[in-house]
C-alpha cells in the first residue's frame, strides 16, 4: 500500500470493521447486531474525517463489543 492509503480514514475504518467481523466471537452472546453497528459507525467516517475524529469513532465503535 502507498503511504496515502494508510492515511485514508475510510480504508482504516474498513480494515478495523473487517477484522472485528471476521475474528470477534461474541456478537451473538452479547446480542450485538453486526450490520446495524457497522452501518451506524461507518456513516460517521468520510474521506475528510480527521485522525482525531477517527480515533473517537474507533473508541465508540470498539466500545460496543
Amino acid at each position: 500500500m502507498t503511504p496515502q492509503a494508510y492515511a485514508d480514514p475510510v480504508l482504516n475504518f474498513e480494515v478495523v470493521a473487517e477484522t472485528f467481523r471476521d475474528h470477534y466471537a461474541y456478537f451473538k452472546e452479547r446480542n450485538i447486531n453486526w450490520d446495524s453497528t457497522y452501518a451506524l459507525y461507518r456513516s460517521k467516517v468520510t474521506p475528510q474525517t480527521t485522525d482525531a475524529e477517527l480515533y473517537n469513532v474507533f473508541g465508540r465503535y470498539v466500545g460496543q463489543f
